[in-house]
């Protein structure tokens, strides 16, 4: 089974743009994922989605099922990974959030 993140945690990006991941979410990453790297992506709305490189991989390959021949589907699957990015964790437990993403997020300092 995958790492679950879930909770409400408030962080500051540093100047260099770099978040913590929260110690709860290291910590299930490092109990039960075979790679420390993460993927970012925005949400539908004014967020972004953070999915262990293994969940990445079971939602990209449950996404093969979908309707091919809706234009929805591949209007969503073209958005959803173009804008993903692959992260790995410093030894700090920071990742850079790519300055394309912080903007489609409107993440500014807080």
């Amino acid at each position: 089974m995958a790492a679950r993140f879930t909770g409400n945690y408030e962080h500051t990006l540093d100047e260099k743009g770099r978040v913590i991941v929260p110690r709860k979410f290291r910590e299930a990453i490092a109990r039960k994922e075979t790679s420390s790297s993460l993927v970012v992506t925005k949400s539908p709305d004014e967020c972004l989605f953070m999915y262990t490189e293994n969940h990445w991989e079971v939602l990209s390959l449950s996404q093969e099922n979908l309707n091919k021949g809706s234009a929805d589907v591949w209007q969503f699957q073209r958005w959803f990974h173009a804008n993903a990015e692959f992260i790995t964790p410093d030894k700090q437990g920071r990742i850079l959030i790519p300055e394309r993403l912080r903007n489609l997020a409107n993440i500014t300092r807080e």
